[in-house]
């Protein structure tokens, strides 16, 4: 109460999970939700790839924003 409702999130970065589910929600329309492996070090090494490609999904389409514009 005592900073206000707005600067009380942008210090504490409360209410901000609608970042994180948009995020999870676009990783996993693009590269399904679920994992084959049944060993934790290739679930690990699945989803590893699976946000390299996300990343690099990311700056090709923002590289031909660019162009596109």
């Amino acid at each position: 109460k005592e900073l206000g409702k707005k600067e009380f999130h942008i210090t504490t970065g409360y209410n901000i999970r609608w970042l994180v589910e948009a995020f999870f929600s676009a990783f996993k329309k693009m590269y399904g939700d679920t994992l084959r492996s049944k060993l934790f070090e290739r679930m690990v090494m699945t989803m590893h790839r699976r946000y390299v490609l996300f990343s690099l999904h990311k700056r090709l389409y923002a590289r031909a924003r660019r162009y596109i514009a």
